[in-house]
């Protein structure tokens, strides 16, 4: 998002309320979300009221969510860094990629790997910015010639129909419970279908952390930068990943 639209919202965090401060954060970890869907999907996805959002935006200045959403649109297709900021973008980055290699355990990630190789199939799943993780770990597994599949969010009530207990499901999920019909479909599962499930996320208050066989803690790093989201740190999870598995498959 560019510079003023972020600016927009955090001069106005003083005057929201509670439920206008949980929309303007929910913004900030899911835009994609937002520009993407109507303020009813919105909504229901994140359990907050048509009349908050048309609040929050009204707040903003916009007169009501069509209107902020084609001003968000607008946002996120413009916020592009310019030569100015190569540096700053660069520094941050690395130090993404340093706090995140010291936080993995080397131990979980050979676990992780070799739950991904040994199962029949492993299937990926996230909302929003958090599918682009998804779908990178799928398409690079299967270049190494693992049965892996990104699960379309339009298409999960079909694709269990597929899944059993040799299988593998990662879900990619900041905080928000993104997957909860998903969730809650797995957990109506007898045994003899329910696949494993690994859940990626920055947050150990998510709602599926007791509900995931899995989960893969990633560090939650203070970014003032506004072209790197949280989301870049599950991309670089995967970067790091992926030569763990091709090395661990190797050997097999």
């Amino acid at each position: 998002m560019t510079n003023s639209f972020i600016e927009n919202i955090q001069s106005k965090k003083k005057d929201f309320t509670d439920a206008e401060l949980k929309i303007a954060n929910l913004l900030e970890q899911e835009p994609f979300v937002f520009s993407s869907s109507t303020a009813t999907e919105i909504a229901n996805k994140f359990n907050v009221s048509q009349s908050s959002i048309s609040r929050f935006c009204q707040k903003l200045g916009y007169h009501g969510f069509s209107d902020f959403r084609m001003s968000l649109i607008l946002a996120l297709s413009t916020s592009v860094p310019s030569n100015n900021t190569t540096n700053e973008w660069c520094a941050t980055l690395c130090n993404q990629i340093n706090q995140l290699s010291q936080s993995l355990d080397d131990e979980h990630q050979n676990k992780i790997a070799n739950m991904i190789i040994n199962a029949r199939v492993t299937y990926t799943s996230g909302y929003g910015a958090s599918e682009i993780s998804a779908n990178l770990l799928a398409f690079r597994c299967m270049l190494l010639s693992l049965n892996t599949l990104e699960i379309p969010t339009s298409r999960e009530v079909e694709t269990l129909h597929l899944i059993n207990n040799q299988d593998l499901i990662i879900l990619f999920s900041a905080s928000n419970p993104s997957h909860a019909d998903l969730i809650s479909m797995l957990d109506d599962m007898p045994k003899k279908k329910r696949p494993k499930l690994i859940l990626v996320t920055e947050s150990l208050r998510h709602p599926f952390v007791k509900k995931v066989d899995e989960v893969v803690m990633l560090p939650k790093i203070n970014n003032d930068n506004p072209y790197l989201s949280h989301q870049s740190v599950q991309l670089l999870y995967v970067l790091l990943l992926l030569p763990k598995i091709a090395y661990l498959k190797a050997q097999k």
